[in-house]
């Protein structure tokens, strides 16, 4: 229940608080784009024990982003975007003071 009332404290005019709130959700939000969205993109992560298929993955994957380059402008674009629109989501879509 306390999760659920802090994110329904907003109401009227967001404060200070309300904007740290929305750029700590925002940027979680923007690393799970940044790790998911080359996945759905066809490239491969690099976490393995065997050094070989770790240099492989390194391999391809800079091909891939050399065949595509808008592919990295589009992972890019993304984590921006989604981190913004969790913040101002959060602020009820309102840029909070800063005074």
């Amino acid at each position: 229940m306390g999760l659920i009332s802090l994110l329904a404290s907003v109401k009227n005019e967001p404060s200070s608080f309300d904007g740290l709130v929305g750029l700590f959700l925002g940027g979680c939000v923007s690393v799970f784009v940044m790790w998911f969205l080359p996945l759905l993109l066809g490239f491969k992560l690099r976490f393995s024990p065997d050094p070989d298929w770790a240099k492989e993955a390194k391999k391809y994957n800079d091909e891939r982003a050399k065949r595509h380059p808008w592919m990295v402008w589009l992972v890019g674009i993304a984590c921006v975007g989604s981190m913004a629109a969790t913040f101002l989501w959060y602020c009820g879509w309102k840029v909070p003071n800063t005074n």
